[in-house]
């Protein structure tokens, strides 16, 4: 008999215990509360949310057809292929030359040959588009980041090409 007593005198307390490691967990979920209420807030309480400007954008598309320049009217709207981000309006062709090809002979010679008239070209073009200047480069309707010197997969209505970004500069800053 004694040993039953001894066992109804060992139950559980049924009540909640609040230790260290709850305290962490209640901080920490409440610090990641205010880091999200703080992100989507900020700009719009303390006025630093910025406003979209129009930059132009030059690129060049190297190694096309010479008849893709066709495929290029001013206006045309140019969309990233890789999720279909509008990213701007194709204001012109600037320049197109004669795609190079360089590569070595059987005598370890390099060789730098332009390819014939009519044939392949590079082309050099400018887009209108909307977005900001950060600290950390340009944020294309200020959410998709673009950087100078970096090659986009793109298409328009009438073709898809790989195109690399050379500059980005305020619309107004080009005449």
């Amino acid at each position: 008999m004694a040993q039953k007593e001894q066992k109804k005198e060992r139950k559980p307390s049924s009540r909640i215990r609040f230790n260290i490691i709850d305290l962490v967990i209640v901080i920490a979920l409440l610090a990641c509360v205010a880091g999200i209420y703080l992100r989507y807030n900020f700009g719009e309480q303390y006025g630093v949310e910025h406003e979209l400007a129009q930059y132009e954008i030059t690129f060049e598309v190297t190694n096309i057809r010479y008849t893709s320049v066709d495929a290029f009217p001013e206006g045309d709207a140019v969309y990233l292929k890789n999720g279909g981000k509008y990213l701007g309006s194709i204001l012109g062709i600037d320049s197109t030359t004669p795609s190079e090809m360089i590569y070595t002979d059987l005598s370890g010679n390099i060789i730098q040959i332009y390819y014939p008239e009519n044939s392949r070209i590079d082309l050099v073009g400018r887009l209108l588009a909307s977005g900001t200047m950060t600290a950390g480069g340009f944020m294309l309707d200020g959410n998709t980041h673009l950087a100078a010197g970096t090659a986009y997969a793109v298409q328009t209505p009438h073709i898809d090409v790989t195109l690399v970004i050379t500059d980005i500069s305020p619309a107004n800053a080009n005449p």
